[in-house]
């Protein structure tokens, strides 16, 4: 009797066992994944945590990566490793965060993280241990209607926008540049994701955009995408003038709203005169040319004069060569037979090319040109 007793006590026990939960104290190494919001909205940024949980010393493991055909997933830095008891046991800890960017409205499941691994408990015995865990299923919502139609979609934490290098008198002077920084800060999105400045230039003042750049900062917290760029501002006409307000819309994920982020239009009343606008500064006046530097009052050549100083030097040229001819001809036989006269014949018409083209140039060489091919 005592022993049926003892069996069906032992057989309850087992059955209640297998009913239970697993806990923490019966597994050497298990995973748990977490969010940080139940929904989101498209490009909207979500937060994944990927934590793993080991007892022993972790000899070997592989950890899989988050991965979804329409989203961006960004790893937030390096892994970080703590300490935590779980009913009354000591694991070690693993975390990795992801910042996951769903690019299409609807329902982002994004596949299982596995691991597999090996530890060594405190028997100094060799364990191996596995285990995969899957997120759970995050709606993903359209852009809302009260967001503007033809502006840029920005799901954010918190927009900032700057502006630095506009002097803080209301007087500008003409033709005197001046240098305007924006940056837009914005928390919850990559730099990629920011919409370029627009061009905000006055007829008065001319705007002239440089090269953007673009930043982009992680922290556990998720990631800061940072858009700076520099504008050279020049005011051109005289009179009143103003740089236009520049207005960033948004949507506030934190309050689901729609906020502004907006630098207000500077007034400026411009000084100097118009013509002193039409000299532009003296860096720039100075015109390189390959003939060389010409001095105020020079005039280009008159083609007459040029024509006839050319026509003086070949003829001078010519009347010289006819010269040296004639003296060739005039040496003793016997020393015109020592030159062979193939070669002669090709050396004379490459000196005599050299020196027509040398009186074109108005070479120098000219005169070692004409002794040379004599």
């Amino acid at each position: 009797m005592v022993k049926n007793v003892l069996c069906t006590l032992l057989t309850l026990a087992s059955l209640l066992a297998a009913s239970l939960p697993v806990t923490a104290q019966s597994r050497d190494a298990f995973l748990e994944l977490s969010a940080d919001k139940a929904e989101v909205y498209v490009q909207e940024q979500l937060i994944l945590s990927v934590q793993l949980y080991f007892s022993g010393a972790l000899v070997q493991g592989e950890l899989s990566e988050p991965s979804h055909p329409n989203a961006i997933i960004e790893r937030l830095g390096s892994q970080r490793e703590s300490v935590q008891f779980r009913d009354g046991v000591r694991y070690q800890v693993i975390e990795r965060r992801y910042a996951i960017f769903p690019q299409r409205p609807g329902t982002l499941t994004l596949p299982a993280i596995h691991f597999e691994g090996h530890v060594r408990d405190s028997s100094r015995r060799l364990q191996a241990v596995k285990d995969r865990q899957q997120l759970y299923d995050v709606p993903v919502k359209p852009i809302p209607d009260a967001y503007p139609a033809n502006t840029p979609w920005l799901p954010a934490r918190d927009v900032t926008l700057t502006s630095d290098g506009l002097p803080a008198s209301e007087e500008l002077e003409a033709g005197r540049n001046l240098t305007r920084q924006l940056t837009l800060e914005v928390n919850g999105l990559p730099a990629e994701a920011l919409p370029a400045f627009p061009q905000t230039g006055s007829p008065a003042i001319r705007q002239y955009p440089d090269q953007p750049e673009r930043h982009t900062q992680a922290s556990p917290e998720g990631l800061q995408g940072i858009l700076q760029q520099s504008f050279a501002l020049v005011p051109v006409e005289a009179g009143p003038a103003s740089v236009p307000a520049l207005t960033v819309s948004w949507w506030n994920t934190q309050t689901d709203r729609l906020e502004q982020a907006t630098l207000p239009a500077r007034n400026y009343q411009i000084t100097g005169s118009e013509a002193s606008l039409e000299a532009p500064p003296a860096t720039e006046t100075a015109e390189v040319k390959t003939g060389g530097t010409r001095h105020p009052g020079e005039q280009d050549g008159d083609p007459n004069i040029s024509g006839w100083f050319w026509s003086t030097i070949l003829f001078a040229s010519l009347w010289v060569a006819t010269l040296v001819l004639w003296w060739r001809t005039r040496r003793p036989p016997g020393e015109t037979r020592r030159k062979p006269a193939p070669q002669t014949h090709e050396t004379d018409k490459q000196a005599y090319e050299r020196l027509i083209q040398a009186i074109k140039d108005s070479s120098p060489r000219t005169s070692a040109l004409l002794v040379h091919w004599a």
